[in-house]
């Protein structure tokens, strides 16, 4: 494991989705050190300073969407983990196009988000 905590970013514009999402990381990695964020540019703002060792985003936001942040993250960081959550239908295929290094439904987050977490930091 990493000799400081796993720094988790997570970005969704829906708050209740937000604190669904930062229950299930904190669930899975009690000593993570999360930052919820509303938008895709307040995640890229607090990433430039920060860092992060996973990334959770929601698929449609305000400003910039989730595929445009995974386009614009893949291009300094092609080995960060990148997990997109969503309910849209056309969501999964294009996070996948842009990058996304897996993909929950968010009528399935409570199911599988927390092992795919623990996955993508393994």
């Amino acid at each position: 494991m990493n000799p400081h905590p796993v720094r988790i970013l997570i970005a969704d514009d829906d708050l209740l989705a937000r604190e669904a999402i930062t229950a299930i990381a904190l669930e899975a990695l009690p000593q993570a050190i999360i930052a919820s964020l509303a938008t895709g540019s307040e995640l890229l703002n607090h990433f430039a300073v920060n860092g992060a060792d996973l990334i959770i985003t929601n698929f449609q936001m305000p400003g910039i969407d989730g595929p445009t942040l995974v386009r614009i993250l893949r291009k300094s960081h092609p080995d960060l983990p990148i997990i997109m959550v969503s309910g849209s239908p056309e969501a999964e295929a294009e996070g996948h196009d842009a990058g996304v290094s897996s993909f929950v439904h968010k009528t399935d987050i409570h199911r599988l988000l927390a092992s795919e977490i623990l996955s993508r930091l393994a």
